[in-house]
């Protein structure tokens, strides 16, 4: 993970670095392909060995845990918004 996540200007040389992004929404083949759309969008080619799968207990919900390439905080910052922006995101960690 990138140190810079818990301080915005201290380390700005560590990127481009590997960075998971958590998102939750629920269950769908819809939920997933408007997802895996997003992050090929802004983050270029995802690798099905860097996507992990995880329903909640209840089944309600559905976690995809994306691994990337960060560029820049920017960059990031950029990808969690076009994110959050989706109806069926529920959240991005």
């Amino acid at each position: 993970m990138c140190r810079e996540m818990t301080n915005r200007t201290a380390f700005p040389s560590l990127y481009p670095c590997n960075f998971p992004v958590k998102i939750i929404g629920l269950p769908s083949a819809e939920f997933e392909a408007e997802v895996l759309a997003v992050m090929r969008t802004l983050a270029g080619e995802v690798r099905e060995e860097n996507i992990s799968r995880r329903t909640s207990a209840g089944g309600k919900y559905l976690s995809l845990t994306v691994r990337i390439v960060a560029r820049s905080r920017e960059h990031l910052d950029q990808l969690y918004a076009q994110l959050n922006a989706r109806e069926k995101v529920i959240m991005v960690i």
